[in-house]
């Protein structure tokens, strides 16, 4: 019993009531009674023999012993869930009750709850790369609390063996101490492959506290490597009630396998619109330059014009493809990664380039009629538009290749070849076009100058 309560013990209370024999034998039942009642006949011993001629009416009132020793009801239910059995699987570490693989063997999630409000934690991977265990409001990587260790010799903050963060992005820059968060009793271990990286935390500490009553999502992740890097698809999520004992687990699912098949295909969809296919549509433009009646063909090539409509026509039914292939590439990413995926410069861009790209077609369905006043000026405002979401498209597939190779690993520099080779000789090409077109417009404007010229020196001389 704590300190306060370490009075008289029953037998001394009998003698205290000489005068009334029935006292004893009131006393001894409530001795017999479960260990909780314990405290009880201590806290009434007391007033018992400052007044021996009420002794026996006090023992008869346990109304007024129990505000005597109870502690206040919130301290009580929590003391009681973590004296409860808990309701999960047992650890097979010293020193824990519970544990939880999040990923078969490869993650296995270790703690016990002194009381209501410290925990001791064990993060065990099969890896012998860092280790990291976070707490996060909606189980996501940023913003979050977490415990990271097994990095190299002096890289861990607070220079603990297992260091406290504040994971504030996606960028490595971005995982900073925390002075908030605070860990103790820190350690790591390893053997035969496996990594343990153990600490104690309280459940008040950090942005994102350990609820006392509910679960908590946490949020994990491992990499072979022993620096601060990604971690690929060695992540997950799960939702744990640490005092209660409890795992009510809602998700704590690996980033691999599915949804990384799903966007590695959101990023070949989106190379091949914006490298290829909407470079292609705004090229036939100027591979079918006599067919187009804007251009001075009118007057070098009037055989060509039942066949100016063709150019057009695959023009937009290529460009309205690519649109609708960028449309579907975009719903599964969101799908597979939800609102997560803004967190990435990659993503933030991604939506500007959305918004140009659907912004295109509806453009050229307001086209203004030939003939009229700003017909010109849609003309060289579509037309920069659409350069502009190739150029952007382009350069945020790059972004997407670095943001795949963080997440899963593997090179880099082939998809970045073979993208950049696409979508260079697509540009040269259009770019040599451009030039030609340009040239043909200045040959045609000589040439029709040299006719009026002409014509005027013919009438002058006639």
């Amino acid at each position: 019993l704590p300190p306060a309560l370490e009075v008289a013990p029953p037998s001394e209370a009998a003698p205290s009531a000489p005068s009334a024999p029935s006292a004893p034998s009131t006393a001894a039942p409530s001795e017999a009674s479960p260990s909780e009642a314990a405290p009880v006949a201590p806290s009434v011993a007391a007033p018992s023999t400052a007044a021996p001629s009420t002794a026996a009416p006090s023992t008869a009132a346990p109304s007024t012993a129990a505000p005597s020793t109870a502690a206040p009801a919130s301290a009580v239910a929590a003391a009681a869930a973590v004296a409860a059995a808990p309701a999960c699987s047992p650890s097979p570490l010293a020193n824990y009750t519970c544990s939880l693989k999040l990923s078969g063997d490869n993650f296995i999630l270790h703690w016990k709850a002194y009381n209501a409000s410290y925990v001791s934690i064990a993060a065990e991977a099969a890896t012998t790369g860092y280790i990291s265990l976070g707490w996060s409001h909606e189980g996501k990587m940023s913003p979050s609390d977490a415990a990271i260790g097994n990095l190299p010799a002096g890289a861990v903050a607070n220079g603990a063996a297992v260091g406290a963060y504040y994971i504030g992005g996606y960028e490595e820059s971005e995982v900073v101490g925390s002075g908030d968060f605070k860990l103790s009793n820190t350690a790591v271990e390893s053997s035969n492959g496996r990594t343990i990286i153990k600490f104690d935390r309280t459940t008040v500490d950090g942005t994102v506290p350990i609820s006392s009553e509910g679960s908590s999502t946490i949020i994990w992740a491992f990499s072979s490597q022993p620096s601060l890097s990604f971690h690929g698809s060695n992540c997950g999520s799960a939702s744990v009630a640490f005092i209660n004992g409890t795992t009510t687990q809602v998700s704590s699912s690996s980033s691999g396998g599915s949804k990384k098949a799903v966007l590695f295909a959101h990023g070949i969809m989106l190379a091949l619109a914006y490298a290829l296919l909407m470079p292609l549509g705004a090229l036939l433009s100027r591979i079918f330059l006599y067919d187009r009646p804007s251009l001075p063909s009118d007057d070098l090539d009037k055989d060509s014009q039942p066949n100016r409509a063709l150019w057009f026509l695959w023009h937009k039914y290529i460009q309205i493809f690519a649109v609708i292939l960028v449309i579907v590439a975009c719903v599964m990413a969101f799908i597979v990664s939800g609102a997560q995926g803004l967190d990435w410069t990659h993503g933030k861009v991604g939506v500007v380039v959305l918004a140009l790209t659907l912004a295109q077609p509806v453009l050229g369905f307001m086209r203004p009629d030939k003939g009229t006043s700003n017909r010109a000026a849609w003309l060289t405002f579509h037309w920069a538009l659409g350069i502009a979401t190739i150029v952007m498209g382009c350069t945020n597939a790059f972004l997407g290749i670095d943001v795949f190779g963080q997440l899963y690993g593997g090179s880099k520099d082939w998809w970045y070849l073979v993208t950049a080779v696409v979508a260079g000789l697509v540009g040269l090409t259009y770019l040599g076009f451009m030039i030609r077109d340009t040239a043909l417009q200045f040959s045609a404007s000589a040439f029709k100058s040299q006719v009026v010229t002409s014509v005027s020196r013919q009438r002058l001389m006639g």
